[in-house]
């Protein structure tokens, strides 16, 4: 009978272990509106092509539409970029994209060339998210086979929840996870910690380890920081 008792205690601490666990999960998403701008401060010291560059600069991110299957298109802009302490000129850096809501990226179009280098290059630093709620520590991965006007690079994705912190007046969720192109003469990767909102899922702050990643018609490697402002 005591064993009995003992038994039955043990299986209720491990049913409540169970239940604690199922209702500390958090469910960590994209909720986009339409409209809703996201200011972002960047700066980042790449090699490119051999030669050390740092770059600051500026960017707004605009939700243009959000589809019943939750996919998002985002207009995106950058200014005030400088090289070294130089400005650079550009003629058109806007940029739109349509992603899935696990952060996949379905379409991108550009006013810049080589669109298909630039689809590669926004896999590597986009954030992905969980289809199923999370406990801090769980991790998810996904394989990615963009089509050929995204460059084409299957990609191999492994995310981690890894807590809850505080960003100057944010409530976020902190991300970590590695990027990786599976195939190609010379594979880009990335290594990044993103800072996601709890209230929406956007980004808050996020700091990228680039390594041979495409930029034009040559690669860079290095890191990069993308602070929100707004």
């Amino acid at each position: 009978m005591k064993r009995s008792v003992i038994s039955i205690a043990i299986a209720a601490g491990l049913f409540a272990v169970g239940v604690a666990a199922t209702i500390d999960a958090v469910v960590i998403k994209r909720t986009a509106t339409v409209g809703q701008k996201i200011n972002l401060s960047l700066d980042g010291t790449l090699n490119v092509g051999g030669q050390d560059l740092t770059i600051t600069g500026k960017g707004v991110d605009t939700v243009k539409a959000v589809d019943a299957d939750g996919n998002v298109t985002t207009e995106s802009s950058q200014s005030d970029l400088e090289i070294n302490g130089s400005p650079v000129q550009a003629n058109d850096s806007t940029t739109t994209t349509v992603s899935k809501p696990s952060g996949e990226l379905v379409s991108m179009i550009s006013a810049q060339p080589d669109n298909a280098n630039g689809g590669r290059f926004q896999i590597l630093i986009s954030v992905y998210y969980p289809k199923d709620p999370v406990n801090v520590g769980d991790t998810w991965k996904m394989d990615l086979k963009p089509d050929a006007k995204l460059g084409g690079v299957p990609v191999k994705v492994e995310m981690k929840y890894s807590g809850d912190e505080k960003v100057g007046d944010a409530d976020t969720e902190k991300l970590e996870g590695s990027v990786t192109e599976t195939s190609g003469d010379t594979p880009a990767s990335s290594k990044s910690t993103y800072w996601v909102s709890k209230a929406d899922g956007s980004l808050v702050k996020q700091t990228s380890e680039l390594k041979d990643a495409p930029l034009g018609p040559t690669t860079a490697s290095g890191k990069i920081n993308l602070t929100r402002t707004n």
